[in-house]
Parts: structure tokens; C-alpha cells; sequence
């Protein structure tokens, strides 16, 4: 794309804070979701979760690489040494896992807007984003099936409906700002074709997905999903606000890399 001054401007402030809400997503939740690599059911879950972690992470990369690229910045001090107010994660990734079943509802809410807001950059104009974002497609089909499988598998029980009934009503609330972005920031992006559908699309697909499987779950939350997904953030990480969860992990010394 071909652009200067005031709009080249706006493009790079906008691209920058979207890989850096990506590979903050990835980052921290490759992060949480690590303390689970020898907690889980059996010795054959620990190793799909050390998988998955080690994919959330190799993606966080990529798209930390690109800003690497193009700023006088390191991989280390976009990973690891930024405090919580300049990261740009969804508030979904934060907090510590309640038990497994929270896990596998958190997966499920975050790989499904995942899965919708890298297609739009892969079907962008940007070609440096749009070759990571296929990488990352081609790596993420295993994400979605391991929360499918194990959403269907704690359904079995009327422990399991309890404990993902809570989960849903839990993280749903906390997954509505993934596509929140600033309206200058949103706007920019899709205008100049980094991505190729509206934010508000993408939202409003994540929203009939997540009721769809809570339905076919038959879980009786206390809110209806409907309400659940379509509720304002109260908190908003795409704008730079989060829990005290975060402030906490960022002020650990995070040298995953």
C-alpha cells in the first residue's frame, strides 16, 4: 500500500498496536497456561498443554518480530520487560486458572476470536503479516479441536456441567474485549486493508459462535449468553486496561525467553 505523511502515521500506530495485542494475547496466555503443564488430568494432557505453550509462544514471536523489524526495539524488552499498563492483552489471558475445566473454556472463547481476527490480517494487504498470520492458522487447528474435545468430554458429568456452567459465566465477561479496540485504531486498520472485515463482524461472529456452543452444550448459565457476550468491557486490555493479576506476573521476573 502506498501512503505518506499524516496517514503513514496513523497506519504505523495502529499496526503497532495491533501485533502488539497479539503477541501480547499469545504471550500471556502461553505464560498462564505453562503452570498447567504438570497439573493436568494425565501425563498425555500434560503433553498437549506443554504443545499448545509452546505453539502460544512461538506466536507471540512472530508477531513481536515484526515490530523488532520495524522499531529500534529487542524481543526482550517487548516480551518480557514491558509493565502491565503499556501491554495491550485481552483481559481473558490474565487471571490464574481456576481448575482444568476453566482452562478449556478460556481456550475455547480466546481461540475462537483468535481464529477470526488472524484470518482478517491473513486476508490483508500487509504481506509480512499476512504470511505470520498463515503460519499461525496452519498451527492453531489443534487448539480449537483440544477445547472442543475436552467441552464435550467434562459434559458427561454433572460435576463437568457445573464446573464449565461457572467457567462460562466467569470468562465470557472477560473475553468481550477482544475485538474492542480504540475506534481510531479499528477504523484505520480496516480502511487501509491490514485487515479484510470490520471489527464489529468479527465481534458479532465470535458472539453467535460462543451462544451457539453454549447451547449446544445445554448449559444454563446465570445470564443469558446472549446478554454475556453482547455486555460492554468493564475492562478493557486493547486500551491498556487490566487486573492486578498482570501487574503481578509482569512484576515476576518473566523470562520465558
Amino acid at each position: 500500500m502506498s501512503m505518506t505523511g499524516e496517514n503513514l502515521q496513523r497506519e504505523t500506530d495502529a499496526v503497532t498496536t495491533l501485533l502488539l495485542s497479539m503477541g501480547d494475547d499469545e504471550f500471556v496466555t502461553g505464560h498462564r497456561m505453562s503452570y498447567w503443564v504438570s497439573r493436568g488430568p494425565s501425563i498425555e494432557e500434560d503433553n498437549a498443554v506443554s504443545s499448545i505453550v509452546q505453539d502460544e509462544l512461538g506466536h507471540a514471536r512472530l508477531w513481536f518480530e515484526v515490530l523488532t523489524e520495524r522499531a529500534d526495539v529487542s524481543l526482550v524488552e517487548l516480551a518480557v520487560e514491558r509493565p502491565a499498563e503499556r501491554r495491550r492483552n485481552t483481559v481473558l489471558a490474565e487471571p490464574a486458572y481456576a481448575g482444568f475445566g476453566d482452562l478449556v473454556v478460556r481456550n475455547f472463547l480466546y481461540d475462537e476470536a483468535e481464529r477470526l481476527l488472524v484470518e482478517a490480517v491473513h486476508g490483508g494487504d500487509d504481506d509480512v503479516l499476512a504470511d505470520r498470520a498463515g503460519v499461525v492458522l496452519n498451527e492453531e487447528p489443534y487448539h480449537r479441536e483440544h477445547a472442543a474435545l475436552w467441552l464435550d468430554r467434562l459434559t458427561a458429568s454433572d460435576e463437568g456441567v457445573s464446573r464449565l456452567t461457572r467457567a462460562f459465566d466467569t470468562n465470557v465477561p472477560h473475553a468481550t474485549d477482544y475485538f474492542a479496540f480504540e475506534e481510531s485504531v479499528a477504523s484505520t486498520l480496516e480502511s487501509e486493508g491490514v485487515v479484510d472485515r470490520a471489527f464489529d463482524d468479527l465481534q458479532q461472529e465470535w458472539a453467535d459462535r460462543v451462544v451457539e456452543r453454549v447451547r449446544t452444550l445445554g448449559l444454563e448459565l446465570e445470564r443469558s449468553p446472549r446478554e454475556l457476550v453482547a455486555a460492554a468491557p468493564t475492562t478493557n486490555g486493547r486500551l491498556g486496561e487490566h487486573t492486578d493479576e498482570l501487574t503481578a506476573m509482569t512484576r515476576q521476573n518473566l523470562t520465558v525467553y
